[in-house]
């Protein structure tokens, strides 16, 4: 799916891309669900943009945004905000994604610079 002659796949189409490559890796389904849901989310949130031309900028006021502003709703009705974890997972999906990226479109990882949010021990 190298696309560097073509332009670049918006990120909804480079979602695609990464989910099948995920799929052929050997994934459970469960895992590669959990990626594509949470990719989608930051997409609502983001807009479908080049995916080059995200920003390590945009990520970091993504993830303020989940910790800070964010009202998850939950089946169950609760609202409190995302835990640590959560926020956690939604980091490495984000930078799985953008590795993905890095080679298949031969771009400039956003992730390179965004150390992974800590997680306080109990």
């Amino acid at each position: 799916m190298n696309r560097r002659s073509e332009g670049f796949a918006n990120l909804k189409k480079a979602v695609e891309g990464f989910v099948n490559h995920k799929y052929a890796e050997g994934l459970r389904p469960r895992t590669i669900d959990s990626y594509e849901r949470l990719l989608h989310k930051w997409i609502d949130y983001q807009g479908d943009k080049p995916v080059d031309q995200v920003t390590p900028k945009e990520i970091r006021e993504y993830l303020r945004w989940l910790r800070t502003d964010y009202q998850p709703i939950r089946k169950n009705g609760k609202t409190h905000a995302l835990s640590q974890k959560t926020i956690r997972n939604i980091w490495v999906t984000l930078s799985s994604f953008f590795k993905w990226a890095e080679t298949e479109f031969e771009i400039e990882n956003p992730m390179n610079n965004l150390p992974a949010p800590k997680i306080q021990m109990k």
